[in-house]
Order: structure tokens, then sequence, then C-alpha cells
């Protein structure tokens, strides 16, 4: 390990409590790059309409979290998506509490988890901190997709574009979660460089002690929030096409989902437990845990969930694509509904089939996306840029 490193991290998302996969995410690197001694502060929008600085972990003194009012709490789940997560407006909020940071001490890097965060970024960029851009998705494709749903205007969606380009353009590095985002910014965006793959990750640890919660019967569990439209679309398909599969073959295996802004279409046959204080319970008590993810990019940090708890997993082939999970190796990869269904009753009584997939899944979040390998790779990252730029 080089010099120690002043982080910031200007995070699109609330970060606490941490029972969702883009806390679990940043909350993650976080923890991981200050046990390796660096400081890191997180400046997020606040569930609560107030200010509350704390720390995740009280041995961690060197990570702190800052939660600014987030005035788009009110807002409907679909209008928030639409009005926050793709515009400046809480970027101002950010950039305030940003440059106080900056005025209270030495930062060495900023971070930033959105492109539309990038002006309060660019004041930092501008006093020689080098700026990393963390593109968990590809902006133009979401935005095409809520487009095309009547969710944004066009006016909105030319926006986004603008967002992420100037991002990609403005970053000194462009950190793409997968290679098929790399590829796909680098199609888009051909006249940009600076674009990197490295990929998202799981605390593998976090499951060890935590105590499986007590399905009433046999379960296959989704993981996911309702407000984002790739889940959404999972849902329906749980709901319309694999649920009913699966009762004509396994008339004793319930279907729960657990996430934040559930719909209200699910419907009988569905538990829905909503949004709970800690997941992971309720991944290690599931027979089955299932990714019908067709839509979107990224990285499912569901799946990553799911393999750091050592569950069998039933997903589609573009779930695992990311991060490479192989067919019988790492889960059952199914395309069809009817497929789909006929794998999760057959993990939910194959014991022996489901505890074996359930180790080759853990061992590859073990060897390639657990968050103390990857925090070597990104402390060289890191160090290289703030080198660079000096």
């Amino acid at each position: 390990m080089g010099c120690l490193v002043n982080i910031i991290v200007l995070a699109h998302q609330s970060l606490l409590p941490e029972n969702h996969g883009y806390a679990r995410r940043v909350l993650g690197q976080a923890r991981a790059l200050c046990r390796r001694g660096h400081k890191v502060d997180i400046f997020a929008p606040a569930a609560i309409q107030k200010t509350n600085t704390t720390q995740p972990e009280e041995e961690l003194e060197n990570l702190s979290i800052t939660e600014v009012p987030n005035r788009e709490q009110s807002l409907k789940p679909l209008a928030a998506l639409a009005s926050s997560l793709f515009s400046g407006k809480e970027s101002f909020a950010l950039m305030r509490s940003a440059l106080g940071a900056r005025l209270r001490g030495k930062i060495d890097l900023v971070q930033v988890d959105r492109p539309y965060l990038l002006s309060a970024a660019a004041v930092l960029r501008k006093k020689g901190v080098p700026l990393v851009y963390v593109a968990h998705l590809v902006e133009q494709d979401a935005a095409s997709d809520l487009k095309g749903w009547g969710r944004l205007t066009g006016a909105q969606y030319r926006d986004t574009v603008r967002q992420e380009q100037a991002a990609i353009e403005q970053a000194d590095a462009t950190l793409a979660v997968s290679e098929d985002d790399a590829a796909r910014l680098r199609q888009l965006y051909p006249d940009t460089g600076g674009i990197e793959v490295f990929p998202n990750g799981i605390e593998c640890d976090a499951y060890q002690g935590v105590v499986p919660y007590r399905f009433p019967r046999a379960t296959a569990l989704f993981l996911g929030s309702g407000f984002h439209y790739p889940n959404r679309e999972a849902m329906w398909r749980l709901v319309r096409k694999i649920q009913p599969a699966i009762r004509r073959l396994h008339r004793d295996l319930d279907i729960a989902i657990v996430g934040a802004q559930l719909p209200t279409w699910l419907g009988e046959g569905i538990t829905a437990l909503g949004e709970v204080e800690d997941a992971r319970p309720y991944i290690l008590g599931a027979n089955v845990c299932m990714a019908p993810v067709n839509l979107g990019s990224g990285s499912a940090m569901k799946l990553l969930e799911y393999m750091a708890a050592s569950r069998p997993i039933v997903a589609s082939p573009r779930a695992a694509r990311p991060l490479g999970l192989r067919d019988g190796e790492h889960a059952i990869l199914s395309g069809s509904d009817g497929e789909f269904a006929e794998a999760v009753v057959r993990l939910a009584r194959d014991r022996s089939l489901a505890e074996k997939l359930g180790a080759g899944a853990r061992a590859l979040a073990r060897a390639k996306y657990d968050w103390p390998v990857l925090a070597e790779r990104l402390e060289q990252r890191y160090e290289e840029l703030i080198s660079e730029c000096a």
C-alpha cells in the first residue's frame, strides 16, 4: 500500500438503513478502503427531512456519511425516478456539503455515482482533485427505456445523454461495472476515453453469524426494489408467467419478494414482504433465490447477495452474464418462463444440487467480487490517478 487517500463519494440514494443493493455496494467499498487505512466521506440524499451524519460501524472512525435533505422525497416512486435520478435537482445540496468538506480538510479524490452529480464534483475537479465516475448502468439506455414507456420526456432524455457524456468526458476515469457496459459506453461515446471495467462487489463475511429467517413453507425468493424498472418487469414475469408454472409443478412452494415500493398488482400467491431492515436473514432462509431479470444494464447486486449467502440460484442468462455465472456450476440459467419454473422446483427438491450450486456461487464471489479483494485493485488505481493529476 502506498500513501493514504482522502476520498469523497457523492451518492445518488440514501444509504441508511443499509437494506438495498446500492447501499451495500457503496458502503462495502468504503469499508474495505477504510480498513486499508484510507479516509472516506460519503454525501448522499437523506431519506428523511434533516441532515444526519453518522458512521455505519463504530470502529471505522475514518468513514463518515452525511445525508443531505432530499426535496424529491414526497414524489411518487415513478415520478421520483424521472425527476430525481435523471435531473440535477439534488446536486446543489450535495455540492455545498462536499465543498464544506473540501474547506475542512485535504481531499485527494472525488467519486461520483451518477452523472447528474457532476456539477458538484466539477467544482472540486477545478481545484485539481481527480474525478472518478462510477457508471452503475448505461444511463442513455435506461433513459431510452423510460422514454418509451412515457416516464421521461424527450427533453429529459436528451438531458440524460448530455449528462452521461459530460461525466465520461470530464472524469479522469470512468469505471463501468461490466464488460458489456464498458463496450456499450465506448460505442455510444466513441470520442471519449478512460472507460475501464471495475465490477460491483460484496462483503462475503457480512453473512457470517446471521440467523436465517424461518419461512413457514419452502420458499423461492426474489430480492429487488419496485422503483427500479428492470425489477418491476421481472416481478411482472414472476406473477404472470413463472409463478403459475411453479404452482402446477410444486403446489407447496411459496414465492416471496423483498424490496421497497413493491407494486400493488402482485396479487395472491406472492408473499410481498416489502422493505425490511436487513434482507440477509430472508436470503439465507430461502430454499431458492431467483433473478429473472431481462432488462437494464450494469450487474445485479441481488445476485452477489445470493452468491455471498451460498444460496442456490436460478437466473436469466441476461442477469448472469455480467458476473460470469456458469450454468450448472454457479447457478441454473434459464431463459424461458417454463424452464425457469422447472429449475426453481428442481432446486427446491434436490438438496444436493442446491448445496453444490450454492457453494460454487460463493466460491466465485470470494475469488472475484469480495470487497477485500477488489479494494486492493481500487486502491492501486486511485493512487495512480492522484499521481497523474498531481
